[in-house]
């Protein structure tokens, strides 16, 4: 099955003025939407998601916090930035990190069956 994630991205203005952007995760073929990394201690966004982080954090804070564990996964993040370029950035880097972790799992499913035959001779 090829993973898949439905990203949508929504801008707007707030007080300051600050470009805010909400990055969300709507659904997700082959795996997990939480794809947005948080730290537990601070609850802040630390990183985009690896397939090693898939398989490590939980998705809910209050499981991060029972397990003690420094990470968990949501499936949106919202920030605020203070130009229009910043803001361009954010939602160019969200893309390209969803689709690099969609490209790693899908790699990494065609990967559990395969076979491969080499032919070695003498040199």
């Amino acid at each position: 099955m090829s993973v898949s994630f439905s990203l949508s991205q929504n801008t707007s203005v707030v007080d300051g003025p600050l470009y805010r952007v909400n990055n969300e995760v709507s659904t997700a073929t082959g795996a997990s939407p939480a794809v947005f990394v948080f730290k537990t201690l601070t609850q802040e966004f630390s990183h985009y998601a690896t397939v090693a982080d898939l398989e490590a954090y939980p998705d809910t804070y209050a499981q991060a916090a029972n397990d003690d564990v420094a990470f968990y996964r949501q499936t949106s993040v919202t920030r605020d930035w203070e130009t229009v370029a910043l803001r361009e950035a954010d939602l160019a880097l969200t893309k390209s990190r969803v689709q690099f972790l969609a490209n790693e799992l899908n790699a990494l499913q065609d990967s559990l069956v395969s076979s491969t035959t080499t032919v070695i001779t003498s040199e």
